[in-house]
């Protein structure tokens, strides 16, 4: 069973295989039409080409807490980053961060080159390049038409033409970035000198051309005006960013675009921007440090210099140099206290300034660290620091995320705590700044009174003296710190980098990929020949292949006749060639070898339907075995038949005559009065005569009539042909069986129907007709060589 079904399946495959094979030239023409399409697809696809370039977004060594630049400069860990990598993927790529390296490179204008010359492609057919003989330089105080084409030529070397026709454009302000109308109607086509610029009310600009090449301007030009945020979403979407590795902090940055050199301008861009303003971040804390100290500075410089005045003025009036021991001590007792008082003033105010700026600011990023200004307090740095790292973070996660992010609101909870505590711990030090403030003060108080003891211009002195010295301690105090705040602002650096600048990847464009597309086109150009093919044959119910004869059914096939050309469609004995001849000597020799044609000597010829051949069939084997000696005798049966075959020169002047079989079945003639002779010697025939369509079917009303014709023939005839009609026409055929000691099925290679077949077979079974067998009619010459039935050529 299993060897059974493998025959099967090979027989299937072999099929389709030959089906293949014999439809050659289907394959030919679906290669070449689907070649061609893939030729000019690539040669009218936009090609794109890709772009490459590596960032580093963190650098580990410029970030680690206790580097040697936080040990050099005390104050300055706000300047730290720690966003995740992912974050800054999302800052990278996100739409500000790509409208700000797309304002930086000025995409505002787009050039495209096309064709005249195509036919019915047109000007459909354009391409983008980079501007290199002339420049449009867009009039940004004016309203410009957007995403419309404006053609652009060159008459002569000092002269330039401008067309446009658009129904539904867009005014578009390019400085405000907003659209002022929509829907206008454009038409323009005016030639104007190379210095002259374009004004008109929708469209105005300069052109910047190299006169000498306008010549070398060959192809048609036109341009488009973009705004920005049709280009932003465009390089957004073409912009792709892939991390080189899991642990790696190093990413590429891919583009792909018609004109490489766009795209390496924008990446390169899009880096240097993100760099730049993660720098700006970075160095915002020094810069606000500084502003404060500079406002400090202002204050102290005016009271130094009143005070530098008032000691010169006073030694000079009164002459004094120096004071005694005691004064000179309370002096600087005295003066240790104001610069006490004085720092805590300082700390006061940085700590009304923060406590102000965190309840004003949400995102408070770039707080003054307490130690740039002189204040070592461990948890409350730890906290700014705290509460920077969640801000920054938050925005990091803004960036990357879109909606209502559950871990955007589980920061912001923890934002609102730290400034909660954080808040709380400055009040806390602003009341006790006030108590050290109320203590400085006393101990002052008690000195002064101890001054008072001394003479007036002694006191007089150590007043000025204590003053100028405290302004000029606190002076030299905020020049440090300010001194410390630039030098950390200089040393700092960007924890970004550009590792490989954008460059091309290949010089051929990564699409079309013209290898993919001809492969593609090669298979598709063989597979619609096979989809077809093997869905026609599933849909064909014809029979194609002798092997599927004989699985429908078990009658032996008699013979396998080959197709004949029109033109030799004739009685065999007459046809030149050999072919025909001996198809049907084989078929008489294959009937002589199974049956005793002494015995069987009536052979019934039929088919499923009419066109299948049998008529050919019956006459041609008549033909034979006359040639071969034996009297032979061929009835035509086939009553319905309207055009009769005058092969065997049985011509009717208008088909009512009294000789045929209809006559002699309806009227009192006698059988040997139907009997006709031919050209051919041996070669009898029983014309079918003509039948009116309206009169009841003769053969199976008149049987004894055929009793009686049949009886007498067999005892004249060696061998009797009969032809009949087809089985799914009339129920003849089954009213003759009787008289046939042989029963032949005509069948046709691609026009007898699986379906009927397999209906008639079981029905010739059960009507127990005996010795039937098939003829393969009209197969392919490719067929007969594969049943190895070539035995004769075809000439």
């Amino acid at each position: 069973m299993e060897n059974t079904n493998r025959e099967k399946d090979y027989v299937n495959l072999k099929k389709v295989f030959d089906q293949l094979v014999a439809h050659w030239v289907f394959f030919v023409i679906s290669l070449v039409i689907c070649l061609t399409l893939a030729i000019f697809y690539l040669k009218t696809t936009l090609k794109l080409y890709e772009v490459k370039a590596s960032l580093q977004l963190q650098d580990q060594s410029l970030t680690d807490k206790g580097t040697a630049k936080e040990k050099f400069i005390s104050g300055l860990e706000l300047l730290e980053g720690g966003s995740e990598l992912e974050d800054e993927i999302g800052v990278l790529s996100s739409y500000s961060m790509i409208e700000r390296a797309l304002r930086e490179v000025d995409f505002t204008v787009s050039y495209y080159t096309y064709f005249d010359n195509l036919g019915f492609v047109g000007k459909k057919l354009n391409e983008e390049v980079y501007p290199d003989v002339f420049s449009i330089k867009p009039d940004y105080t004016r309203p410009q038409v957007v995403d419309v084409p404006i053609y652009i030529d060159f008459p002569d070397a000092q002269h330039y033409r401008i067309t446009v026709n658009h129904d539904h454009a867009d005014l578009f302000d390019l400085s405000k970035q907003q659209v002022v109308q929509k829907d206008i109607s454009v038409s323009i086509d005016q030639v104007l000198r190379i210095d002259q610029p374009f004004i008109h009310e929708s469209l105005s600009f300069i052109v910047k051309i190299d006169s000498s090449e306008t010549e070398m301007v060959e192809q048609g030009i036109f341009f488009k005006i973009n705004s920005l945020e049709t280009l932003t979403k465009e390089y957004a979407n073409k912009l792709k960013i892939a991390t080189l590795s899991k642990e790696s902090n190093i990413v590429n940055l891919t583009s792909y675009g018609a004109v490489p050199e766009k795209e390496i301008d924008f990446i390169n861009s899009l880096a240097r921007v993100y760099i730049e303003n993660d720098f700006q971040k970075k160095n915002q804390l020094g810069i606000k440090t500084i502003e404060f100290i500079d406002r400090q500075l202002n204050t102290v410089h005016d009271s130094l210099t009143t005070a530098e005045g008032n000691l010169e003025s006073f030694r000079t009036s009164n002459q004094i140099i120096d004071i005694s021991v005691t004064a000179e001590d309370l002096n600087t007792q005295l003066q240790a206290l104001e610069q006490e008082r004085a720092q805590l003033k300082i700390q006061q105010e940085y700590f009304k300034y923060t406590l102000s700026f965190i309840r004003k600011n949400e995102n408070a990023i770039d707080v003054i660290t307490p130690s740039s200004v002189g204040i070592n307090d461990p948890f409350l740095n730890n906290l700014l620091i705290q509460l920077s790292e969640l801000n920054k973070e938050k925005i990091d996660k803004s960036y990357s995320s879109k909606g209502s992010n559950p871990v955007v609101r589980v920061i912001e909870e923890k934002i609102q705590n730290t400034k909660k505590a954080l808040m709380e711990n400055i009040e806390n030090l602003i009341n006790s700044t006030d108590i050290a403030l109320q203590e400085n003060q006393r101990r002052v108080n008690r000195l002064q009174v101890r001054v008072r003891t001394l003479p007036q211009s002694e006191r007089d002195l150590i007043n000025i003296q204590r003053k100028f010295s405290l302004n000029d301690n606190i002076y030299n105090y905020l020049l440090q710190k300010r001194a410390e705040a630039g030098i950390a602002l200089a040393s700092n650096l960007p924890d970004k980098s550009i590792v490989d600048p954008a460059r091309q990847v290949s010089k051929d464009p990564v699409s079309p990929n013209s290898i993919l597309i001809l492969l593609a086109g090669v298979l598709t150009g063989l597979t619609i020949p096979v989809v077809l093919i093997i869905v026609s044959q599933f849909l064909n119910d014809k029979i194609h292949d002798r092997r599927e004869l004989e699985k429908i059914t078990d009658l032996k096939v008699i013979a396998t006749l080959s197709s004949f050309p029109k033109a030799n469609h004739k009685l065999v004995v007459h046809n030149e060639s050999p072919i025909a001849r001996e198809a049907f000597r084989f078929l008489v020799i294959n009937l002589k070898q199974l049956y005793n044609l002494d015995q069987h000597k009536v052979i019934g010829f039929s088919s499923t339907q009419q066109g299948e051949g049998k008529t050919f069939c019956a006459m041609n084997t008549a033909a034979v075995f006359a040639s071969i000696g034996k009297k032979t005798l061929y009835v035509d049966a086939d009553l319905l038949k309207r055009k009769k075959n005058n092969l065997l020169g049985n011509g009717q002047s208008n088909g009512k005559e009294s000789g045929d079989l209809y006559h002699y079945l309806t009227t009192e003639i006698s059988w040997p009065s139907i009997i006709k002779s031919t050209s051919l010697k041996n070669l009898y025939t029983i014309p079918a005569g003509y039948v009116d369509q309206k009169t009841n079917n003769p053969i199976s009303s008149n049987e004894d009539k055929l009793d009686q014709l049949f009886r007498h023939v067999r005892t004249q005839f060696d061998v009797i042909i009969v032809d009949t009609p087809p089985l799914t026409m009339v129920s003849d055929y089954y009213s003759l069986t009787k008289y046939f000691d042989i029963n032949l099925l005509v069948v046709r290679y691609n026009n007898t129907e699986r379906r009927l077949l397999e209906e008639i077979v079981p029905a010739i079974k059960l009507k127990g007709l005996k010795n039937v067998g098939l003829i393969f009619n009209d197969v392919s010459i490719t067929k007969m060589k594969e049943y190895g039935l070539t035995h004769y050529e075809q000439s």
